[in-house]
């Protein structure tokens, strides 16, 4: 609780040739300065468990994100790994080479197309691999 304030003095005013002068006292009760003060703690403790919800969500949506995208990512590679083994066919393209079936710009030609297909395979595999250790970095 806190006490009363007492105020006690002389006063003196001049308004268009008239004079006041007088002393005046003055005491304040305190009883309504802290009518608010538990609303606005509530408001604060209410702001307070909002801005950590929406710290939450943030997360959550965040984490949501990454697993959609390892997830895209995982079935990619699948698709890969299924066009790479039917697309390797190196062996019978030095054959071909080899009995004069093909000419060396075709064979360098194919097998840079399958060159192409691993190294997409591979970087698609890194970003699965990160992707997957942003992920674990929220396990406990």
């Amino acid at each position: 609780w806190r006490l009363p304030k007492f105020e006690l003095g002389y006063n003196y005013l001049g308004i268009l040739g008239q004079r006041f002068n007088g002393i005046h006292a003055s005491m304040t009760l305190p009883i309504w300065e802290q009518k608010h003060r538990i609303q606005q703690q509530q408001g604060q403790v209410v702001f307070a468990e909002l801005n950590l919800q929406s710290h939450t969500n943030e997360h959550i949506l965040n984490i949501k994100e990454k697993y959609q995208r390892h997830e895209k990512l995982g079935k990619l590679l699948n698709d890969y790994r299924l066009a790479i083994s039917s697309a390797n066919n190196s062996s019978l393209l030095n054959k071909a080479f080899q009995l004069g079936e093909i000419t060396m710009l075709e064979y360098f030609l194919e097998n840079s197309i399958y060159q192409n297909v691993i190294q997409h395979f591979l970087k698609t595999e890194y970003n699965y691999q990160v992707e997957k250790a942003k992920l674990l970095q929220y396990k406990f």
